[in-house]
C-alpha cells in the first residue's frame, strides 16, 4: 500500500498533468484525490508517486490509464429509490402531460446504471421517444461498459432490491438477459434515446441545453471553486424551469450560501 501523501504533492502532480497534458486535477478534493492517486500508485505497480509521475510525463498514452483509474466510479441501478419514485411521480409526470420533447444529460454517467434506470422509468411513463438525452463521463472504460449494459452478477442483489423498493409490482428480470455465466446484460432498447460520449465535466462545454440535468455523487470530489463553476455550467446548460438532480452527499449549501457558514 503506498504511503499518503502530502498536499504539495497532489499540487506538483496536478501541475504537471496540467501543463503535460491539459487535464485539470487542481480541483478536486485533496482527501479524496490523494486517496484515489495512491490508489492508482498500487494498481500500476509503483512503488512511490515519483515513478508514476515519471510514467505520466514521459507517456502520453498512459495519461488515460491514469484517468481511468482517478475516475473510476460507484453506482447502481435505481440508487435512492425514492428519487427515482419523485422524479417520475412528480417530474417526469408532469414533463408527459406537456407533450413536448424532452432533453436530459447524465453528467458523469460512469458506468450506465443511472441511464437505465432511466430508461425504465421512461418505459413506465411510454414517453421514451419524446426524450433525447447524453451521457458523458471522462472514463473510457466506464463509456464502454454503459453501451454495452453488461454487468456482473454480483450486483444483481443490490440492483434488484433497489428496483422493487422503486416499483414492487414489476420485475427487474424483465429488463436484462444472461450475458454467460458471471454477466447480465440490460435490454439495449431502454437506452436507444441516448447518446454516449468520453467528456471532461470540468473543461468541456455542455453539450447542450436540457431540462434535466442528473449529476449525483459527482460534485463530492470537486472543492468549493470547482462545484461553483459546475453550478454556473449547469445554470446556463438548463433550459427555463429545467431541473438539477444532485447526490445526497454533493453537499452544496456552504456554496449556495456562504455568509451561513462564516
Amino acid at each position: 500500500m503506498s504511503e499518503d501523501l502530502s498536499l504539495e504533492e497532489l499540487e506538483a502532480l496536478n501541475n504537471a498533468i496540467l501543463a503535460r497534458h491539459g487535464i485539470d486535477f487542481t480541483h478536486y478534493e485533496p482527501k479524496s484525490f490523494s486517496r484515489r492517486v495512491s490508489r492508482a500508485i498500487d494498481f500500476f505497480g509503483f512503488n512511490n508517486l515519483m515513478e508514476m509521475w515519471t510514467k505520466l510525463l514521459a507517456d502520453r498514452s498512459f495519461v488515460f490509464d491514469f484517468i481511468d483509474q482517478i475516475t473510476v466510479g460507484m453506482t447502481s441501478m435505481f440508487r435512492d429509490p425514492q428519487m427515482w419514485k419523485v422524479r417520475k411521480n412528480d417530474l417526469l409526470m408532469t414533463m408527459k402531460q406537456d407533450g413536448e420533447p424532452i432533453d436530459i444529460w447524465h453528467a458523469g454517467c460512469s458506468t450506465g446504471e443511472e441511464t437505465y434506470s432511466l430508461g425504465i422509468v421512461l418505459d413506465d411513463l411510454k414517453i421514451q421517444d419524446r426524450v433525447k438525452a447524453f451521457a458523458t463521463d471522462l472514463n473510457r472504460d466506464s463509456i464502454d461498459q454503459a453501451k454495452s449494459g453488461i454487468y456482473d452478477n454480483l450486483t444483481l442483489r443490490q440492483n434488484t432490491q433497489q428496483f422493487l423498493e422503486y416499483n414492487p409490482f414489476k420485475k427487474l428480470e424483465n429488463y436484462y438477459k444472461p450475458h454467460g455465466t458471471k454477466q447480465f446484460q440490460m435490454d439495449l432498447k431502454l437506452t436507444k434515446h441516448c447518446t454516449y460520449e468520453v467528456a471532461n465535466l470540468i473543461s468541456d462545454d455542455a453539450p447542450g441545453e436540457f431540462d434535466i440535468i442528473f449529476c449525483r455523487n459527482v460534485l463530492i470530489y470537486f472543492d468549493t471553486t470547482l462545484k461553483e463553476k459546475m453550478l454556473d455550467k449547469f445554470y446556463n446548460a438548463l433550459k427555463p424551469g429545467g431541473f438539477l438532480v444532485i447526490g445526497y452527499f454533493d453537499a452544496l449549501l456552504p456554496v449556495i450560501d456562504k455568509e451561513m457558514w462564516e
